[in-house]
């Protein structure tokens, strides 16, 4: 996949898809976004998976940190096939359990990595879509693999959220977590899902507080973080429901 025909096809999607979108989905809001992001290494955007629309959002988080960046997400084969036209969007098949496939993937994120440094890839460790109030989050094992396929790179841990409010349509919240470093710090799957999860909480915590008036008391600024849960308190009724694994 070339990146100037990425781009040109996320271009003309995005002419008749944002319109759409636009129709269910009320707003996406971010949070916590980095000030700079170097560009001589990748990003990888790892975030808990809540919904179809997640690749999308994560779109939208990306034309706000690197805008001129390429986008790739990795995605299941069988979600993928039905859709190929996500191929042409950067969207990358993976087949569970198959050693071939993810081979393939990381041979072509490695060259993409030799070619394009800036890139962006979303990786959803949960594998499959659960509500943002699960706990554990019950990432799998994989980051550790496509980050070793385009080191040197920085980890950016997202939470998304999706929440009704006073429209029909949900808006999403998405707020980020410092921009890691492997080499200043200890970057895993179990780290990576803390950090998701205190995002997470951060955004139950912001909506639990402000109810519905929570839209006008969301950050100007998307670099701005949202206040952190004290520690030892859970977010207020909005994680009562949370799962467990």
């Amino acid at each position: 996949m070339r990146r100037d025909s990425s781009r040109v096809a996320w271009r003309l999607f995005e002419t008749a898809f944002l319109p759409w979108m636009s129709s269910k989905i009320a707003a996406v809001r971010l949070a916590g976004l980095p000030h700079e992001v170097p560009r001589d290494t990748p990003v990888l955007v790892c975030a808990n998976h809540v919904s179809w629309w997640d690749g999308f959002l994560v779109r939208r988080l990306q034309r706000a940190v690197r805008p001129d960046a390429p986008l790739f997400t990795v995605m299941l084969e069988r979600e993928l096939a039905p859709r190929p036209y996500l191929r042409r969007l950067g969207a990358l098949g993976l087949e569970p359990g198959s050693l071939a496939s993810l081979r393939g993937m990381l041979r072509f994120l490695k060259d993409q990595r030799s070619r394009t440094p800036e890139l962006v890839l979303a990786f959803f460790p949960q594998g499959e879509l659960w509500p943002s109030t699960r706990r554990p989050l019950g990432f799998r094992r994989g980051v550790s693999l496509f980050a070793k396929a385009i080191a040197p790179l920085r980890f950016l841990p997202v939470g998304i959220h999706m929440e009704p409010g006073t429209r029909s349509a949900p808006a999403a919240y998405l707020s980020a977590g410092p921009l890691l470093d492997p080499e200043e710090a200890d970057v895993t799957e179990a780290s990576l899902e803390d950090r998701v999860t205190t995002e997470l909480d951060a955004i139950l915590l912001f909506l639990g507080t402000h109810g519905e008036r929570a839209a006008h008391a969301w950050p100007d600024d998307p670099r701005e973080c949202l206040p952190r849960p004290v520690s030892g308190l859970r977010p207020p009724r909005a994680a009562e429901g949370a799962l467990a694994r």
